[in-house]
């Protein structure tokens, strides 16, 4: 099932994909929304000598970091509901009756593919659950890139 589990990585990732762009297009106009301090900042951009006063945001690091967790997890949790829509419209029944499987007279061309619906649904989670394995490592290690650069940045 190796073929076939890489396919479905593929088109998982791809479907996390087009989710993660259409949530950044729609959250962009949140971005220029009122934020607090704003009309502070707006009253006070100004000396009366005449020279500008640029106020400093800097990045912080750690918020940075959860950011982009909460997003990546909202997207596993896309991927989840997904999942789940298929298998109640019968998504993956119906990949079984039309891909068959190759069954005991496999031959050299034949390639491997998972026997019933509950067999494809079995799959998909797992390839799912991967890439959650996957992020929390990945996440794991950028915490401890922020952790380092967040002490570095304090000396």
């Amino acid at each position: 099932f190796n073929y076939v589990e890489s396919l479905a990585l593929v088109t998982i990732v791809f479907l996390e994909l087009l989710f993660d762009g259409a949530w950044h297009v729609l959250s962009r106009p949140a971005s220029k929304s009122y934020y607090y301090g704003r009309l502070h900042e707006d009253a006070f951009d100004k000396a009366e000598s005449g020279v500008v006063v640029q106020t400093v945001s800097h990045a912080q690091l750690y918020k940075e970091l959860m950011n982009k967790m909460g997003g990546e997890f909202m997207s596993l949790g896309f991927i989840a509901f997904m999942i789940f829509c298929s298998n109640q419209l019968g998504f993956f029944d119906f990949i079984a009756e039309r891909l068959p499987a190759c069954g005991k007279s496999a031959t050299p061309d034949c390639v491997m593919l998972p026997y019933t619906g509950i067999d494809w649904l079995h799959l998909i989670e797992l390839v799912h659950v991967q890439l959650f394995v996957g992020m929390m490592l990945y996440f794991l290690l950028m915490f401890g890139v922020v952790r380092g650069s967040v002490r570095q940045i304090q000396l």
